[in-house]
């Protein structure tokens, strides 16, 4: 089976992603003596947070879905491709605009 080179790369930093997101929200979390922003004092931060929680629960999924991958010739592929595209793009989207 020949692996093109991006798919080598991509698979194991993207299995690392959630890993290390939710290692730096339970540090977060921690840090802020396990209580959440209330969202009365600060919106933004109240925003900020749950869209860090939705972002990180799409890579999640992202990982999940990988694992149901099915062959290149597999009538179903388009949908996959399609499907693991958009929620990677959305999720990139959802971090980018967090930070």
């Amino acid at each position: 089976m020949n692996i093109q080179f991006w798919f080598f790369i991509h698979r194991p930093l993207m299995i690392c992603v959630p890993l290390l997101s939710i290692s730096a929200f339970i540090v977060i979390l921690y840090q802020l003596e396990w209580t959440w922003i209330d969202s009365s004092v600060n919106k933004l931060n109240f925003a900020h947070s749950i869209t860090g929680i939705v972002t990180i629960s799409f890579s999640v999924v992202q990982v999940v879905v990988a694992f149901f991958r099915v062959d290149k010739d597999h009538p179903k592929r388009l949908i996959f491709n399609r499907f693991h595209r958009t929620l990677g793009i959305l999720t990139f989207i959802l971090a980018s605009k967090n930070i």
